[in-house]
């Protein structure tokens, strides 16, 4: 029978797996020595949350109505804003294309798969889960988890440093082992996928500046035995596989150091496009706005995100050329690039931002907090610690499947490739 297994390390560099480490991870370079490969071009936003969906749905974040980790049904200062969940995208995933085919799947740890979703196999929901929950499909499979289970660190950024490589081991086993029980327990499976989120809390922990310029990670450094982990991990768990199994190793984005932060709303208020109801010394929220004085609100994140108020929304494209005059004038046109959803996506669904702010081509973060400073730049990110940012190029690692491949391809591909495959 024709089986597709797909491994999503989140977060994976090319250029350490294709390039500085290559030698020193002994499983993928064999793969890559096997295999075709190449980059895999993330969604815009390079968003664990929606690229990981775009990936499995092949359809753009416009065409799913969702844009990043929060979800909001009207105006943000009507509508609470919330976390993403399944139930908010607007398109189905590959496994349930599979399901209809009459495919059993094994779908385990893919954002975002909360709540589970009934379907011929099962299914382990992922790091959105919320903390509490036990999300499952068949109910029952709880039993295969751990008596200490973890959906994602908590707090990850304000852990201390000394022992967190090993709690995102432990993190990163439960998910393997949980995978590779379900698979036994469904030996006709047709479609399986995993997506492990270790890789992506070790990259923001512990990326270093020299990586950018294509070095490998310091010898015995936490990411380069975070890598070597991996590498073997997945090397384990090949050896599962029968030789007819068609692979696929992907991430949705990459990484790259984080150079500093630039405070969106601080801007705003700066040319008088935000005013607040009262002083704010932290993040700026939709209640802190007065919205009948204010034209903008921004949500920080990798890419920013701009809201207009609502009486503004009519005279959207004068207002946004308004904002790009502004970035001229104080010299950032070079370094912030507003994008409207209408210019990027070949149909916008859901309540996107009017829109997206990238500062540096993403090397720079937005943040949504202000400080007594009133300063734009800042160096830490207002989340907590973090050394790293998402990096648009991703990877894909491809055997036994009967395609034509070229260097560089969508993730939205993979949602094809895994149709023809079965």
């Amino acid at each position: 029978m024709k089986r597709v297994c797909v491994l999503g390390i989140d977060c994976m560099s090319p250029t350490i797996v294709f390039g500085s480490m290559r030698d020193q991870l002994p499983n993928l370079a064999k793969l890559l020595d096997e295999s075709n490969f190449g980059i895999l071009e993330s969604a815009f936003p390079p968003t664990t949350i929606p690229a990981w969906m775009s990936m499995f749905t092949g359809k753009t974040p416009g065409e799913l109505g969702v844009y990043g980790f929060k979800h909001r049904h009207g105006h943000p200062m009507h509508e609470p804003i919330r976390a993403v969940s399944r139930l908010d995208f607007q398109a189905k995933p590959i496994w349930e294309w599979a399901d209809r085919k009459g495919h059993e799947s094994v779908i385990v740890g893919c954002p975002a798969t909360w709540p589970a979703s009934s379907l011929r196999g099962a299914m382990l929901t992922d790091f959105t889960t919320p903390s509490g929950h036990v999300s499952v499909h068949p109910r029952d499979y709880a039993s295969l988890l751990e008596p200490d289970w973890q959906w994602d660190l908590e707090n990850w950024r304000h852990l201390p440093r000394n022992n967190i490589l090993e709690n995102l081991k432990t993190l990163s086993h439960g998910y393997w082992s949980t995978f590779e029980a379900m698979l036994d327990r469904h030996p006709n499976w047709a479609l399986a996928v995993m997506v492990d989120i270790g890789m992506d809390r070790a990259q923001h922990l512990f990326w270093e500046p020299m990586l950018d310029e294509g070095e490998a990670p310091s010898h015995n450094s936490p990411l380069w035995e975070y890598y070597r982990y991996t590498d073997a991990r997945i090397g384990e768990f090949l050896n599962r596989l029968e030789p007819t199994t068609s692979l696929l190793i992907v991430s949705d984005h990459g990484a790259q150091s984080m150079r500093g932060c630039f405070s969106l709303n601080q801007w705003l208020i700066n040319h008088g496009l935000l005013i607040l109801k009262e002083a704010v010394s932290d993040v700026v929220r939709p209640e802190h706005v007065d919205w009948n004085a204010s034209k903008w609100w921004g949500e920080g994140g990798y890419v920013g995100k701009l809201h207009a108020s609502s009486k503004h929304r009519s005279s959207i494209h004068g207002d946004i050329d308004e904002l790009r005059t502004l970035l001229e004038r104080d010299g950032l046109q070079s370094r912030i690039t507003l994008t409207t959803p209408g210019e990027v996506y070949p149909e916008v669904r859901g309540n996107p931002p009017n829109a997206f702010v990238t500062v540096d081509n993403y090397q720079i973060r937005c943040i949504g907090s202000i400080d007594e400073s009133a300063s734009l730049w800042r160096e830490d990110n207002d989340l907590g610690s973090d050394a790293a940012n998402h990096h648009p190029d991703g990877l894909f690692i491809a055997k036994g499947l009967d395609q034509r491949f070229k260097p560089r391809h969508q993730l939205r591909d993979v949602y094809h490739w895994i149709q023809e495959a079965l």
